[in-house]
Parts: C-alpha cells; sequence; structure tokens
C-alpha cells in the first residue's frame, strides 16, 4: 500500500469542503469501505463488477486510457485473493484513490446509501463550521 495521499480524511477529522476534488475523494473511500464489507459478508458480490467491466466493454465507449483503467480491475477481479482486491479497493493512498476513479463496484450501494453518505459528511463539515465560530 501506498503512503496516504489524502491523509486527513483518514488520520484527521475527515472533513473536506463539500463540492472539492479531496471531499470527493473522501466520499469515494467511504464507500468503497462500506462495499468491501459487503464483499467480505457475500463474495458473491463481486459479480456485479464483473458484469459492469463485462458490459462497458461491449459498450466500448472508452479511448485506450479509460479503457486501461478499466481493465486493471479485471485481474484482481478474478485473480485477487479477496483480502488483496479488498485491501486495493480502500486504499488510501494515491494509487488507491486513483483506482477508485475508474471503479466497477456501481450498483453494490444503492444511490440513496450514497447520497446519505455525501450528505453525513457534508453535515460534518457545516457543524465543524458552526464549532469553529463558536
Amino acid at each position: 500500500m501506498s503512503e496516504p495521499f489524502f491523509g486527513p480524511y483518514i488520520i484527521g477529522d475527515g472533513l473536506y469542503e463539500p463540492g472539492t476534488h479531496q471531499f470527493l475523494d473522501a466520499l469515494s473511500w467511504r464507500c468503497h469501505r462500506i462495499i468491501a464489507e459487503r464483499i467480505r459478508s457475500d463474495p458473491s458480490l463481486l459479480r456485479i463488477p464483473r458484469a459492469n467491466i463485462a458490459r462497458w466493454l461491449a459498450l466500448d465507449p472508452y479511448d485506450e486510457g479509460e479503457k486501461r483503467s478499466v481493465l486493471e480491475w479485471l485481474p484482481m477481479l478474478e485473480e485477487a485473493r479477496l483480502d488483496e482486491l479488498i485491501a486495493r479497493m480502500t486504499d488510501p493512498g494515491e494509487e488507491g484513490q486513483r483506482m477508485r476513479q475508474s471503479t466497477p463496484f456501481v450498483g453494490i450501494l444503492a444511490q440513496g446509501e450514497r447520497c446519505a453518505i455525501r450528505d453525513q459528511m457534508i453535515e460534518q463539515w457545516e457543524h465543524r463550521e458552526k464549532v469553529q465560530l463558536a
């Protein structure tokens, strides 16, 4: 695992201004941690990212760089041990952040769940602002 790239969202208070790149990276990291726990509990969920990749490649909407990013997940989904895959999914470092930008795990969390995580992060940010003003 690489060193933390956006370490404060893991090591510190975990709060970034909503809408910033750091906020979106932290949101993705938090979602992937939940997804990882679900996969650990039910490895059959790996059918979802495998099907996503197959569907996306069949549509072929990618340039070579984007296609390479999507295909990067395939060996991990097919050959890696579950703990290795989960470590890559939840890597807090720059490499993990880069990999999550082309995540095939769409569909394991419902949109409402992702929105609830985002809303919680926004609420934490707003509460922090109130505490700092007091």
